[in-house]
């Protein structure tokens, strides 16, 4: 437990470049995705949501890098990855991405850690992989999934309305929308820090930032939506779903019907949190990943 505690009571600095991590780029379609690997052992995949990046697993990172290999991936348009202005960053295209990187670095015994968006990407990754991909795939991790058709965010809506959009982008300080969207995504706002707004403000400045924000928010639901539901009583893989029960962004009750559909799912709640788990609970999020990791080792 004092390394548990130890580990996740780091802040940013921790998450950046060591001698053990490596920060370099991936070429996804002649497109620069960026990510981290640190560590030896099974590795963890960790995907990240709408509007977010890599930071967001700082506590995790640092905690499964001891045991694992980590690599946390910025998803294209997010992060420090590329942001070409062509690209619609479809769910399609970001679980083409993940299942890609997959067999270019020729992993095996891969847990897929996906969060909101991110959670949607590892859901497709894995549903429409092929054998050689899917059989490198062992667990996945879905924490506050975006895994259904659902009424979207006020600050995704909102990203979908021509003008609107663009003037809340470039009226509004990057600052200001990042403080105002924590505040919807955290149960205790108290646990929002100015790190935390600095960095995510950071990463929606520019215009090629602000393009993919419009654009991934224009095609949050893919127009596949219900195949990919249809899937999920597919799926045996053993799966985690960790949810905040507090989450005000997608609602518990889609983490209940994500678990009824899955064959080999345990659904987890997380008490006085909200959308974010892995930042506003890591200590009982990595809790009850190591309680999973242990029953499926």
């Amino acid at each position: 437990m004092c390394t548990l505690l130890w580990s996740v009571s780091c802040q940013s600095g921790c998450f950046k470049r060591n001698e053990d991590q490596i920060n370099t780029f991936y070429s996804y379609n002649g497109d620069d995705i960026w990510y981290s690997d640190e560590g030896v052992g099974d590795t963890f995949i960790f995907i990240h949501g709408f509007a977010s990046a890599s930071y967001t697993w700082r506590y995790l990172a640092n905690y499964y890098k001891e045991s694992s290999r980590v690599i946390c991936i910025d998803l294209q348009g997010f992060g420090n990855s590329a942001k070409p202005e062509e690209s619609n960053y479809t769910l399609e295209i970001q679980a083409d991405l993940v299942r890609k990187f997959i067999i270019d670095k020729e992993l095996t015994n891969v847990t897929l850690v996906g969060h909101s968006f991110g959670g949607s990407v590892a859901l497709s990754s894995y549903i429409f992989a092929d054998e050689l991909s899917k059989n490198r795939i062992t667990r996945m991790i879905l924490i506050d999934p975006a895994a259904y058709n659902q009424p979207l965010p006020y600050f995704i809506s909102m990203l979908r309305v021509p003008v609107v959009n663009q003037a809340t982008l470039e009226l509004v300080p990057t600052e200001i929308n990042s403080e105002v969207v924590l505040k919807e995504l955290l149960y205790n706002d108290d646990l929002i820090t100015q790190e935390m707004v600095d960095t995510y403000s950071y990463y929606l400045r520019g215009n090629q930032a602000q393009n993919a924000l419009k654009k991934c928010a224009m095609n949050m639901i893919p127009s596949n939506i219900e195949e990919i539901t249809s899937r999920y009583s597919t799926i045996d893989l053993p799966t985690l779903i960790i949810w905040g029960e507090m989450d005000s962004v997608i609602p518990i009750s889609y983490g209940e019907s994500l678990d009824k559909a899955l064959l080999n799912s345990q659904l987890i709640n997380i008490k006085n949190c909200g959308h974010m788990p892995q930042e506003e609970k890591p200590i009982e999020t990595i809790n009850a990943i190591n309680k999973f990791l242990a029953y499926f080792s």
